[in-house]
């Protein structure tokens, strides 16, 4: 698998399903099979955790170091392929987290307030950065 073909396969969909593992008051907790929307952005794929009906929750996303992450076809939208990516958290208040907010904000689907949102999002939500670990040779 190549670098080129995630890539390509986030931009084509905006859909993927996430699963990785967190530790919670001494306890390991896994998360399979997540399905979120996401932003393929800087080389990354950006996903947003933010508590509120209208989002989607990712219980410790920024908790944990790696994820697996499975890419659908756009065309049969079934499983393409799946990658494992290592987590970065985008820090509230820094050039880093406008320039991903207006990202997110210029794919995201059905926001009746984009200014509600986008404060929402400061208050109680976490954006994540998922960049693909090489694939192991051999």
């Amino acid at each position: 698998m190549t670098a080129a073909l995630v890539a390509e396969s986030a931009r084509r969909s905006r859909v993927c399903w996430l699963s990785y593992a967190y530790d919670e008051a001494g306890d390991r907790v896994r998360v399979e099979g997540r399905l979120v929307w996401h932003l393929w952005h800087e080389d990354a794929l950006v996903v947003l955790s933010c508590p509120g009906p209208a989002e989607q929750v990712l219980p410790g996303i920024d908790r944990t170091g790696r994820v697996e992450v499975t890419m659908r076809s756009k065309d049969t939208k079934g499983r393409l392929l799946t990658w494992t990516g290592m987590v970065e958290v985008v820090e509230v208040g820094t050039a880093s987290w406008s320039g991903h907010v207006e990202a997110l904000l210029g794919v995201r689907l059905n926001l009746p307030d984009v200014d509600a949102a986008r404060e929402d999002w400061a208050e109680h939500g976490i954006i994540v950065r998922i960049r693909p670990l090489p694939a192991p040779v051999g």
